[in-house]
């Protein structure tokens, strides 16, 4: 597939990953990273959401998030990136002695606007709107990737919105291979005609149509794809 702005199959992050260690309100936290020294968007984005995944996810506290995040990232940059995300900090005039999430948020997402521009947000979406599976790509790996990447559309300069969970639902099923799209359509299926309910404490599942439920199981629906290489439960949210 030409024009795509990300790989199908995100790279593994083979790098050093230090411990970052730091102190907010009184309490001691740690995570490891990598540091990035890349200006390639290919590497800033998921660079950048993941470190502000992993500080959110070892700080309980709402109030200590947004100064952690402001204290943890630039140590995760080499000196020149780092040089760039402190002049877009200054730039945008946070209170750096309470900064919190959102703050944090529209500085990144200046920091990512340098190094790219609107014709990148369409070249994601017209990525994720006519994807093409790698053969040696698993289904739900696929389904994850798709997922993850329309993730990055909001983070792009441009006003087009990521895709709705209908319109990556029929993405998934257009990448299909022929041979998967033929053997789904003689199960007598669509993208959204089969849904399994999950039951709550033994794990199990049971099929209903959509406008149905079990009395025995939770309400959380899930749509389900049944390819050639395994099962993909898309979750329509």
């Amino acid at each position: 597939q030409e024009d795509i702005l990300f790989a199908w199959e995100a790279e593994e992050d083979a790098s050093y990953k230090e411990a970052l260690k730091w102190k907010q309100g009184g309490t001691s936290y740690e995570i490891y990273h990598s540091t990035l020294e890349s200006f390639e968007l290919q590497e800033l984005i998921p660079h950048g959401l993941s470190v502000k995944n992993k500080v959110l996810k070892a700080v309980g506290d709402e109030d200590q998030q947004g100064p952690s995040l402001f204290k943890i990232f630039p140590r995760t940059l080499k000196p020149v990136l780092q040089g760039i995300w402190d002049q877009v900090v200054s730039d945008t005039n946070v209170p750096l002695e309470d900064p919190t999430v959102d703050h944090f948020d529209l500085c990144l997402m200046e920091f990512f606007t340098l190094h790219s521009t609107e014709e990148d947000q369409e070249c994601l979406l017209n990525q994720l709107r006519n994807p093409v599976k790698p053969r040696h790509i698993k289904v739900q790996s696929f389904w994850y990737r798709i997922r993850e990447l329309n993730s990055f559309v909001e983070w792009l300069p441009g006003d087009e919105p990521p895709l709705t969970g209908s319109q990556i639902k029929t993405a998934v099923h257009k990448a299909m291979p022929l041979a998967w799209k033929e053997r789904f359509a003689a199960a007598g299926k669509s993208v959204c005609s089969v849904v399994t309910i999950r039951v709550g404490a033994a794990g199990q599942t049971c099929s209903h149509q959509a406008s149905r439920a079990c009395s025995k199981c939770t309400l959380k629906y899930r749509f389900q794809l049944t390819g050639l290489k395994g099962t993909v439960e898309i979750v329509d949210k």
